[in-house]
């Protein structure tokens, strides 16, 4: 009988195979000969999974580490195989009253019978099989469409929740920026009136600064006043002490004369030189302490000169302070003219 080689397409079946193919190795392992592995695996293909595997096919499967079976013994183990296989399936009829001949030609059709049953139980298999696979491929491509459509829904989902999330962010930075507004709002407010209080202490103390300055000025003009009328009265003094001057150099030409007369007379009249002498002693007495009396008058001069220096400095500053202060006040009454006319 010849040898198939249908295989299966599903990769899913070759996966199980290899998991076989493992198992079998586990519990047949080698030992210098192939023969139960390859039993085990025909059994395992041609009974679990309707494959007739041939040599080649057996050859791969079990090739592992640089060793394999050889063909030779695949095709040994795959004949002994078919071989049960007839033993088991061979029909056997019991009539003693046929010749063995008829016998054996009943059986041989029998066989043939069984043998086309298989083939077409075979073919019914692979025909079954190619449409399982063709509703698997089917199916895949329908679950692959669902998935392309569940990706194109979760993709949409994500679109509409990332807009929503959008959405929402912007709702809250919206919210927060108006509750930023309404607190800006009402610092603004608290700011003005901040500025509207500052503004009218600022107005408060000016008019007080004002105030102020016009008392200083009163002030000074009182203090420049009296530093005029004490430069007068100083002038005055001056004035004395220019008449007490002159007075003096009157009384030391009268002394001069006097001097003069007096030796003129010690000349003219040797006998009264005694008397003379004393009151040669006394005028020159007089003399020193009109001196005297001149020197310090001249000291008071210099004083009163000095002292009016410096009152004639003291009023030129407070002229110039007065000024300063009268400009000031000017500049702040314009400021206060464009406030009050707003």
């Amino acid at each position: 009988m010849k040898q198939s080689t249908n295989r299966p397409s599903d990769l899913g079946v070759e996966d199980q195979i290899r998991e076989e193919v493992i198992r079998i190795r586990r519990e047949h392992p080698y030992r210098g000969d192939y023969r139960e592995q390859l039993q085990a695996l025909i059994h395992v293909l041609f009974f679990k999974f309707g494959e007739r595997a041939g040599a080649a096919r057996l050859v791969a499967l079990l090739g592992a580490d640089g060793r394999s079976p050889s063909t030779g013994t695949a095709l040994a183990e795959i004949n002994r195989f078919w071989q049960t296989i007839r033993d088991n399936a061979a029909i056997k009829l019991d009539r003693p009253d046929l010749p063995p001949f008829l016998l054996e030609i009943f059986a041989d059709a029998a066989g043939k019978v069984w043998e086309n049953a298989l083939s077409q139980a075979e073919a019914a298999l692979a025909e079954f099989r190619t449409q399982a696979e063709e509703q698997i491929r089917d199916a895949e491509a329908r679950q692959n469409q669902a998935f392309d459509q569940l990706r194109e829904a979760r993709a949409e989902i994500d679109t509409t929740r990332q807009r929503a999330a959008a959405e929402s962010e912007a709702r809250e930075a919206l919210a927060v920026e108006l509750a930023g507004e309404k607190a800006a709002r009402v610092e603004r407010e608290k700011a003005l009136q901040q500025l509207e209080q500052q503004a009218a202490e600022a107005e408060r103390r000016r008019t007080e600064e004002i105030t102020k300055l016009h008392r200083t000025i009163e002030d000074l003009q009182k203090a420049s006043n009296r530093i005029e009328a004490e430069q007068r009265r100083l002038l005055v003094v001056a004035d004395d002490y220019k008449t007490a001057a002159a007075r003096d150099r009157e009384l030391r030409g009268k002394v001069e004369d006097e001097n003069r007369t007096l030796t003129i007379t010690m000349q003219s009249m040797q006998g009264q030189v005694n008397r003379l002498h004393s009151e040669h002693g006394i005028l020159q007495g007089r003399a020193e302490s009109a001196e005297a009396l001149a020197e310090r008058y001249r000291r008071d001069r210099d004083e009163v000169l000095i002292a009016q220096e410096k009152t004639t400095a003291q009023v030129e500053a407070a002229h110039a302070r007065i000024a300063d202060l009268e400009k000031e006040v000017e500049r702040l009454s314009a400021i206060q003219s464009p406030d009050a006319t707003a």
